[in-house]
C-alpha cells in the first residue's frame, strides 16, 4: 500500500475518525517517547549487554474482513527478550500501512532467562481500506517485524439476503452433537449447498466461532456442495456460516454444534531430567548456569510447574501435546535447581550445579638484561680486577610462579623462584674479578631469555 497523508488517506481509504487520532498522536508523542525509552535503555546497557530480542510476524483477527461497518480489526504479536539478570525496559510502537507510528509503550522486565510478551492493539474502521501493521521495538534493541497484510470490505446498504437473491446457502453439521475421544480421527464436519438461479463463479469463506477457516470458488450451474472439517480438542460449544461473498453476497443459516470430549484413558505425562547449561567465565567475570526440562503428554493436556532456583521462584502453566521444554531461572552461584510438575502426574526433578570462574591465562617474559663492570681497579694503566654487575627484568601476565636466573660466561650468577600476578621483577648479581674479554649478562626465564655482551674492563 503507497504511504499517504493522513488527510488524503481519509478521502481514499476511508479509515476512521478514530483511527486516524490514534496515528496523529502517535506521530506526535512518538519522538518524545523514544527519547524516554533510549534513556532507559542506555541505562540499562551500562550495567550489562544489551538482551537479545526478537518479534514474531503481528496476528490478525481476520485479514479479509466483509460485512457491515463500522468494525474492529484486532492485531497481536510476541515478543522474545533474553535476559542475563536485572532490569531492562521493553519499549515499542506500531507501524501503520500509510506511513504513520502509534504512540510509544513501554514494559518494565526483570530476572533472567528467556521472556514471552504479547502485545496488542485494535484498530476500528467504517469505510473499505487495504493496509498493513508491523510492530517495531525500540529498546532494549530495536527490531522490526515482517508486515501483516490485511483488508476491510464494507457492505452497509447491501442487503445480507435480498427480496430475489441470485444466489443462497444452506449449511449442516455432521455430528451436530459429539461425544467421545478428543484426539486424532475425530471430526467435526460441515457441508454446504450453494445454489444459483443461473450458471456463474461464486466465491464463498466459511466462517467458525468468528473466524475464517475456509475460502475458494467454484462454478455452479444449478447447485454445488462445498465443506470442510476439523478436529476437535476440547469440550465446547460453537456455531459456522457460510459465506458467498462480492456480487453473490448471502449468508448461509448459522450451524450450531456441541463437542463433548470423553476418553476412555487419561492422558499420560512425563519429566525429562533437569539440563544444566553452564556459561563459562574467566575471571574476575561470573559464569552462571541456565536449567531447562522437557515435558511429555501423550495427548493435549493442561501442565503446571513451579520452578525454585535459590530464592528465585517461577510458576507457570503450559498446554502440552506431545512435548514442549520449559525453561527455569538461572543462578549465578553455586546450588540447585528443582522443578515441580503437577496436574494429571506430581513429579519433582533436581539438578545441582558447581560454579567457578576460569583463572585467566598466564605468561611470562624476559623484558630486558643489562651487564656492566663495576668495582674497576687499575695499576700502571691496565686493569687489576673488575666485578660484573648483571640486572634483569621479566614481567608476569596473569598469575604465575616463575624459576629465574641470572648467568655470565663464569656460570650462573643467581636463581630464585618467585610468584607474581600481573606484575614485574627486577632481578641483580654482581660476580667478583670477572674481569675478562667476550663476557656477558644473560637472564633467563620459561620460555624466554636476554643477552647482553660486554667488552673487556678499560682504565680511564
Amino acid at each position: 500500500m503507497k504511504s499517504l497523508g493522513l488527510a488524503r488517506r481519509m478521502a481514499a481509504l476511508g479509515a476512521s475518525t478514530a483511527v486516524l487520532a490514534t496515528m496523529v498522536a502517535g506521530l506526535m508523542a512518538g519522538s518524545a517517547q523514544a527519547a524516554t525509552s533510549a534513556t532507559a535503555g542506555s541505562a540499562t546497557s551500562s550495567a550489562a549487554a544489551k538482551p537479545k530480542v526478537s518479534v514474531a510476524t503481528p496476528v490478525v483477527s481476520e485479514k479479509h474482513y466483509w460485512g457491515g461497518c463500522p468494525t474492529t480489526v484486532k492485531f497481536s504479536a510476541k515478543i522474545k527478550v533474553k535476559l542475563t539478570g536485572g532490569k531492562t525496559t521493553l519499549a515499542y510502537r506500531w507501524l501503520h500501512g500509510d506511513g504513520s507510528k502509534s504512540k510509544v509503550s513501554t514494559i518494565g522486565l526483570k530476572g533472567s532467562g528467556t521472556k514471552y510478551v504479547t502485545v496488542k492493539q485494535s484498530l476500528t474502521f467504517d469505510e473499505n481500506v487495504k493496509g498493513w501493521e508491523a510492530l517495531q521495538v525500540l529498546g532494549p534493541r530495536k527490531v522490526t517485524s515482517k508486515k501483516v497484510y490485511f483488508q476491510v470490505e464494507c457492505t452497509n446498504g447491501m442487503p445480507t439476503h435480498p427480496q430475489t437473491p441470485s444466489a443462497w446457502a444452506k449449511a449442516w453439521a455432521s455430528p451436530d452433537h459429539y461425544v467421545g475421544s478428543c484426539n486424532v480421527g475425530a471430526r467435526i464436519n460441515f457441508s454446504g449447498v450453494i445454489k444459483v438461479d443461473d450458471p456463474r463463479w461464486v466465491r464463498y469463506r466459511w466462517i467458525l466461532n468468528g473466524d475464517v477457516v475456509d475460502r475458494g470458488a467454484v462454478k455452479v450451474y444449478d447447485a454445488r456442495r462445498v465443506g470442510f472439517s476439523f478436529t476437535p480438542r476440547e469440550s465446547h460449544r460453537g456455531w459456522a456460516v457460510l459465506q458467498l461473498l462480492g456480487k453473490n453476497a448471502a449468508d448461509s443459516n448459522r450451524v450450531h454444534y456441541k463437542v463433548w470430549c470423553k476418553d476412555e484413558a487419561p492422558a499420560t505425562v512425563s519429566v525429562s531430567e533437569i539440563s544444566v547449561k553452564v556459561n563459562e567465565a574467566v575471571c574476575p567475570a561470573t559464569p552462571s548456569a541456565d536449567f531447562s526440562a522437557t515435558l511429555y503428554a501423550s495427548r493435549k493436556t493442561l501442565v503446571h510447574f513451579k520452578w525454585t532456583v535459590g530464592d528465585k521462584v517461577v510458576t507457570g502453566s503450559e498446554w502440552v501435546d506431545g512435548s514442549k521444554t520449559i525453561v527455569g531461572p538461572s543462578r549465578t552461584t553455586t546450588g540447585g535447581a528443582t522443578l515441580e510438575v503437577t496436574g494429571p502426574v506430581s513429579i519433582t526433578r533436581n539438578a545441582t550445579v558447581v560454579l567457578a570462574c576460569k583463572p585467566a591465562p598466564s605468561s611470562v617474559a624476559a623484558d630486558w638484561v643489562d651487564a656492566e663492570w663495576v668495582n674497576v681497579v687499575c695499576e700502571d694503566g691496565k686493569v687489576k680486577s673488575a666485578d660484573l654487575k648483571v640486572t634483569g627484568k621479566f614481567t608476569v601476565t596473569g598469575t604465575k610462579t616463575v624459576e629465574w636466573s641470572l648467568s655470565t660466561a663464569a656460570g650462573v650468577a643467581a636463581s630464585g623462584s618467585e610468584t607474581l600476578t600481573n606484575a614485574s621483577k627486577v632481578v641483580s648479581a654482581t660476580v667478583s674479578n670477572a674481569a675478562q674479554a667476550g663476557n656477558f649478562g644473560k637472564l633467563v626465564v620459561p620460555g624466554d631469555d636476554e643477552l647482553d655482551n660486554v667488552g673487556a674492563p678499560t682504565c680511564v
